[in-house]
């Protein structure tokens, strides 16, 4: 065997690695993406938890947040910092997976229903009202997008009304 014959070789082995290398580095880069995309979901799925865990363990913040969604002149001016702040608490939350839905780190099936729960909630009166004076702390891509869900048909009513009710 000769030197160019050896350095043939070396080059194959070389490039051969390259490619090995090239490999693993997409492999890494797959489970990485699925690994943020994993975590943007668990931390939505926390939010929500966290807010209907709040809403169903405590009568007094379903009670306020019942009424709030009809409007906020049923409430003092207790009952509404704790609603707006519960609204906040959605809202970014919703604007967080709008972030994630952006660069493809949620699942298209999480965002439709992530969706339709935020349609129904912004076209109630109460918050809308919230909107109207709070809308400016989001994003102008995101105010945008709930400005034109808050004019949506929607079947949400709000549980209690005379005439409301569940959905049908």
């Amino acid at each position: 065997m000769n030197w160019e014959m050896l350095g043939a070789v070396g080059e194959i082995l070389g490039a051969a690695g390259v490619i090995a290398t090239l490999g693993y580095l997409a492999h890494q880069v797959q489970a990485n993406t699925r690994a943020a995309r994993h975590t943007a979901e668990r931390e939505l799925y926390d939010g929500s938890r966290t807010i209907l865990s709040q809403l169903s363990g405590d009568r007094e913040l379903a009670r306020i947040y019942r009424l709030g969604l009809s409007g906020h002149e049923s409430l003092d001016a207790d009952e509404l910092v704790q609603f707006s702040s519960l609204l906040l608490q959605m809202t970014n939350d919703w604007q967080r997976a709008y972030l994630f839905a952006e660069t493809g780190d949620i699942d298209a099936r999480n965002m439709w229903a992530n969706q339709r729960i935020r349609r129904d909630v912004a076209s109630t009166p109460g918050y809308q009202e919230w909107f109207a004076t709070r809308g400016h702390w989001l994003t102008d891509e995101f105010r945008e997008l709930m400005l034109s869900e808050m004019s949506k048909d929607s079947r949400y009513r709000v549980l209690g009304d005379a005439g409301g009710g569940a959905p049908e």
